[in-house]
């Protein structure tokens, strides 16, 4: 089957280029433990600050880094390498989408994050075990996860790659990826809990997409959404996972026709 095929020849490639994923591996992973660190010193001289108690914190900060490492995909950096150097024309003409390609493509790169998130979330939950606090999670809280961490993966996946197309314009687009992740990092939860920012960009952020790829997730996982958020939130989660797939379509279809005209 043509989607095996895929699978297996990128399944090697990322075994083959381990120490390249272990790279973007640390740049997901490092900024929550660099928190989990400063947080353990805020918390010496208080038990509870904004409604989170050090364990619940800690928590968070270990979901985002393991969200962070598989919900979070960097297909944009190989599809405008392709682009820019000619090889986009290859895809074409495979018997498969090249959106579907790219897709497999981070599948693949995720189990071998998988395999260096594996020990990391170990080790840790073993050293800071009587720190942790356990959320005692509800059925809405337990459906909503299951719902929410698909959709978070497609959206970041179709708003990146649809970055990535951009090279079929941009010489150099990375700047446009540099701000992506600047944007997902502060609104997306992982500087800071969102709901310790001020109210007003709290409910600024719900109406954009970021507040859906990490936040959303990590409060489902720590059973601080109740079961009316949970729809509203997974509502909007939908609607942003149509739009981000509307946009990576749009900006290909744009961008053949483009590439079409100068000869690939």
């Amino acid at each position: 089957m043509k989607y095996g095929v895929v699978f297996r020849m990128f399944l090697q490639d990322a075994l083959a280029y381990r120490l390249e994923g272990f790279v973007w591996f640390l740049l997901d992973i490092l900024p929550p433990v660099v928190m989990i660190a400063l947080w353990l010193a805020a918390f010496k001289d208080r038990s509870v600050i904004g409604g989170y108690t050090l364990g619940s914190m800690l928590l968070y900060y270990f979901a985002m880094g393991a969200f962070s490492t598989l919900l979070t995909g960097h297909p944009e950096w190989a599809a405008s390498y392709e682009i820019r150097m000619g090889e986009f024309s290859r895809l074409l003409l495979k018997p498969i989408s090249p959106n579907l390609y790219y897709f497999i493509g981070q599948i693949a790169w995720k189990i071998v994050r998988l395999l260096f998130l594996s020990p990391i979330v170990i080790v840790g939950v073993a050293l800071l075990f009587g720190k942790l606090e356990w959320p005692a999670l509800q059925t809405h809280h337990l459906l909503g996860l299951a719902a929410a961490i698909p959709l978070s993966y497609v959206m970041q996946f179709c708003f990146k790659l649809g970055l990535g197309y951009l090279a079929f314009w941009v010489s150099e687009p990375s700047g446009f990826y540099g701000l992506f992740g600047t944007t997902l990092a502060f609104l997306g939860g992982a500087i800071l809990p969102l709901d310790l920012m001020p109210a007003g960009l709290l409910r600024a952020s719900a109406w954009l997409p970021f507040h859906y790829f990490l936040f959303f997730p990590v409060q489902l996982l720590l059973g601080r959404v109740s079961a009316g958020e949970v729809v509203l939130g997974l509502a909007a989660s939908a609607v942003w996972c149509a739009v981000a797939i509307g946009f990576m379509t749009l900006i290909f279809r744009l961008g053949i026709r483009d590439y079409a005209a100068v000869g690939g």
